[in-house]
């Protein structure tokens, strides 16, 4: 339990500075929203559907791929991380 409680911790601590380090040197561009501060959720579902009616304006087909990354860590096994 403790090994978990510290590895979340861990987690958080090097997400937050990588965050940091991340935006500070600005490697990522505007277009890449994910886990950052300021977009939601809601303004990637306004964009895709924006992108779903662009593709419709021009009889092109939309794909697109949704990952349920909650589910596919709870299915890893964790003993990995503590190695």
């Amino acid at each position: 339990m403790i090994g978990q409680c510290l590895a979340k911790l861990y987690g958080s601590i090097l997400e937050s500075e990588l965050s940091v380090w991340v935006e500070g040197n600005g490697c990522c561009s505007a277009g890449q929203a994910s886990f950052r501060k300021g977009f939601t959720t809601l303004g990637h579902i306004l964009t895709l559907l924006g992108l779903i009616e662009e593709g419709r304006n021009y009889n092109r087909r939309t794909y697109s791929c949704f990952v349920d990354f909650l589910i596919v860590f709870e299915i890893v096994p964790c003993t990995w991380q503590m190695q």
